[in-house]
């Protein structure tokens, strides 16, 4: 998947070459680059602040810092000035996952595993969303969010337990879970809800039904 502003950057330093450019419209395409450059600098700016204030570096200091690159996938799904909370959302349910995530790869017993993930997924994130869209008839897309990612962290848990068990699932059974770990289904639900009434319920249901087949 490309990356829109990429390729608008990299077009516009085409055109200004171009012989036959029209100079009034590469100047509006400048202007429009560097505006939107300076909101998606500004929400970088301020979720950094939102990942400081809850002192996750410090708790989980294992964590990788991924901040930015959290942040860039979900310009990937959507860049346009309107999306902004979109974008901060995403990126906020996805930091959180990351911890999860490696809160896995670095706790040794699964007993840790399922103390440790569950405590991170409690956190009042989605709380927070559910009382914010509430307000616009919409808390149902945070409940289907929470309850994706709750499947990503149960999923994470099997994995877990293969490794710690020496077991070694056939191709299909990996491949079920990989799905479900490969966020397949959390990305779609968590891109959703920035998007408004372009994505109501039935955007939600329908994916539900997707995930449902997913064995079959």
């Amino acid at each position: 998947m490309g990356m829109p502003r990429i390729e608008a950057h990299k077009f516009i330093s085409f055109y200004e070459h171009d012989e036959s450019k029209n100079d009034t419209l590469l100047r509006f395409a400048k202007l429009d680059f560097n505006r939107v450059q300076l909101l998606h600098q500004q929400e970088l700016a301020y979720i950094t602040r939102w990942m400081k204030g809850l002192n996750f570096g410090s708790t989980y200091s294992y964590s990788r810092d991924r901040t930015v690159e959290m942040y860039l996938w979900s310009v990937a799904q959507y860049f346009e000035p309107h999306f902004s909370r979109g974008r901060i959302i995403f990126t906020k349910i996805y930091l959180l996952l990351l911890i999860i995530d490696d809160t896995y790869d670095a706790y040794g017993t699964l007993g840790e595993l399922h103390r440790h993930s569950r405590k991170v997924r409690m956190t009042n994130l989605f709380e927070e969303l559910n009382n914010e869209l509430a307000e616009e008839g919409r808390s149902y897309s945070v409940s289907f969010t929470k309850d994706m990612m709750k499947g990503v962290v149960r999923a994470y848990f099997v994995e877990a337990q293969w490794f710690h068990e020496g077991y070694v699932p056939p191709f299909d059974e990996r491949m079920s879970n990989a799905i479900v770990t490969g966020t397949c289904f959390l990305d779609p639900a968590a891109a959703y809800i920035g998007l408004g009434d372009i994505a109501g319920i039935d955007a939600y249901e329908w994916l539900r039904k997707v995930e449902l087949f997913k064995d079959l």
